[in-house]
């Protein structure tokens, strides 16, 4: 994510020279659907996500620290990577949160207390600029980010940003308890939460009332599931998760398949009919079986069942992927139906991550496991 400080408004399109490409590298992605301006403190932004593999930030940042060295190195223009181009770090608000020492063989640095979280960074004299970050690589990049770009990471808790992106969205007669029709715009036209069906479409949802407690479900490489409790900052407990997500479906999809991206997986998938891989209840008890059980027949009964009988199983890759995704959603919507259950919100349960992307609408129409 990038918080870009040009000012640009919906009315004043950027320059060409200013727009991210579609794609970038191997797996760099410009998520232009979430693109939105907003505006603080009098000034307007441009919001812009761009995504990509976390196995490749390291060698990316390296490389362009190297270009801003070899670039500094070449020319006197500006550079947005130079140092002495950055601007210098406003006057701490509350200077009783620092505390200032110097080393008798470097330079003074300043052990500052993090505004966005109780975690501490530390940074010397030379002018940095900061970004929020959540997530392990929080931690892991700092020094990368710092050496290479001059840019201090700055660690933020993932659970609450995750929690706080849910609450911004949430129309004010949600948060409160008031009636109302929900919808981010307050008034009505605008839904933020929505579904995608198998052709496509977008068909946006109402915001429930009373909306707490709520169950919110991150999918990503693993799976956190949060029970909301209201709208008071840290209200929320994780209540459980699983390891089978996000990463598991791709790690073996480049095992059993030849897809060798997320985005190639998805595509197999699209593709594929699971019921060659998957047993079902039908493959068990029969029709008329299931009609004793009162279960119906195309319940799965076990990921990639008919790939154990003796006999061959007629799967393709395609089918392996789509059987795939299939059980790593299966996974999180039983643990989230669960837990819904016991808090009594079975009507209120969030799915968010990088796993349930609009392109994923393959996942919003996997049949419900046994």
């Amino acid at each position: 994510m990038r918080l870009d400080t040009w000012g640009a408004t919906l009315e004043d399109p950027l320059p060409k020279w200013y727009r991210f490409p579609e794609c970038f590298g191997t797996s760099g992605r410009t998520q232009n659907h979430l693109e939105m301006t907003i505006e603080a403190q009098g000034k307007k932004y441009v919001l812009r996500f761009i995504s990509g593999s976390t196995s490749q930030l390291e060698m990316a940042v390296a490389h362009l620290g190297d270009r801003r060295r070899d670039f500094g190195r070449r020319n006197s223009e500006p550079n947005l990577f130079d140092p002495e181009m950055l601007e210098p770090e406003k006057p701490d608000p509350c200077p009783d949160q620092h505390a200032e020492s110097e080393d008798a063989d470097g330079p003074r640095f300043a052990r500052t207390f993090s505004s966005w979280s109780d975690e501490v960074f530390t940074a010397s004299d030379r002018p940095h600029r900061r970004m929020a970050t959540a997530g392990g690589g929080a931690c892991k990049f700092a020094p990368l980010f710092r050496d290479a770009l001059r840019v201090e990471l700055e660690p933020v808790r993932e659970m609450s940003a995750m929690v706080d992106g849910l609450l911004l969205l949430a129309p004010p007669q949600c948060l409160t308890g008031t009636d109302g029709t929900g919808g981010s715009s307050g008034d009505g036209t605008q839904q933020d939460i929505f579904t995608i069906t198998e052709d496509g479409a977008t068909v946006t949802k109402p915001w429930p009332q009373p909306l707490f407690p709520m169950i919110l479900v991150i999918m990503g490489t693993g799976v956190s599931i949060l029970r909301v409790d209201s709208a008071a900052p840290g209200d929320f407990v994780r209540v459980g998760g699983t390891a089978c997500g996000g990463g598991s479906f791709l790690g073996l999809a480049r095992m059993l398949t030849s897809a060798k991206s997320f985005d190639e997986a998805l595509i197999l998938a699209a593709d594929g009919n699971a019921q060659n891989a998957d047993k079902l209840v039908s493959d068990i008890y029969g029709e008329d079986g299931c009609l004793t059980l009162g279960l119906p027949g195309n319940l799965t009964a076990s990921n990639f069942g008919k790939l154990g009988e003796m006999s061959e199983a007629k799967c393709s890759e395609r089918d392996l992927a789509r059987s795939l995704l299939q059980m790593v959603t299966q996974q999180s919507v039983l643990l989230a139906s669960a837990h819904a259950k016991m808090a009594g919100c079975i009507d209120r349960v969030f799915f968010a991550g990088g796993f349930v992307d609009e392109k994923n609408w393959i996942a919003r129409k996997v049949p419900a496991p046994l």
